[in-house]
């Protein structure tokens, strides 16, 4: 006998036709008992109905995770256009070549707005209105060098220190001041994440 623990045999009494002997018996818990294959320790089941059940639930909560996470694009691509693809799915573009005097100026769906004044930071601001969450995070995509994106910071708020009064994304970067814009001719994305999805993910994974 190998992979077990030594103990002492049990046994069991048998009569048969008026002649009785006993045997030991013997009890076996992930054991190898001689060279009876029947009792070899057996490899974990993954090919039954319960194990495969098993197998998708973590895939579902996966992604179930990945569907929490939200990304809205946004890029400058020659001087003046700036072209925000946010929660409504619809790509839009605030033509800076429009804005004159110093303040704030917006596209037509104010959802993408741009602040300017001399001796202040400026800010390009980005609709989030329609988004599952304002928790959000600055994603760099192609922004070449670590200079282009160096003194970029950012805030969300779910309205009321928006210009265009709905949940928004503010943008800047430090010492750019107007007229000057906060981002070169470069892609980002806010990357948002869904806080309901995510907890009941976690929730179900405890």
């Amino acid at each position: 006998m190998t992979g077990g623990v030594r103990r002492p045999l049990d046994t069991m009494t048998y009569t048969i036709h008026n002649y009785s002997y006993t045997e030991p018996v013997i009890v076996v818990s992930g054991i190898t008992v001689g060279g009876d294959s029947e009792m070899v320790p057996r490899e974990r089941l993954t090919g039954v109905p319960f194990a495969a059940t098993a197998g998708y639930a973590t895939l579902a909560e996966e992604a179930n995770w990945l569907r929490s996470l939200h990304t809205y694009t946004f890029r400058r691509i020659n001087t003046d256009l700036i072209y925000y693809k946010g929660p409504s799915g619809i790509e839009e573009t605030l033509d800076l070549s429009q804005c004159g005097a110093e303040g704030w100026c917006c596209d037509t769906g104010q959802n993408i707005c741009y602040f300017h004044q001399a001796g202040v930071d400026s800010i390009l601001e980005f609709s989030l209105a329609g988004a599952s969450s304002y928790a959000c995070t600055l994603l760099h995509d192609e922004d070449d060098i670590p200079n282009t994106s160096k003194g970029l910071y950012f805030a969300t708020d779910g309205g009321n220190q928006c210009y265009m009064a709905k949940p928004c994304a503010r943008l800047s970067k430090d010492g750019v001041e107007g007229p000057a814009v906060p981002m070169a001719h470069v892609t980002y994305h806010w990357l948002c994440f869904d806080i309901a999805a995510s907890q009941a993910t976690a929730n179900a994974e405890r």
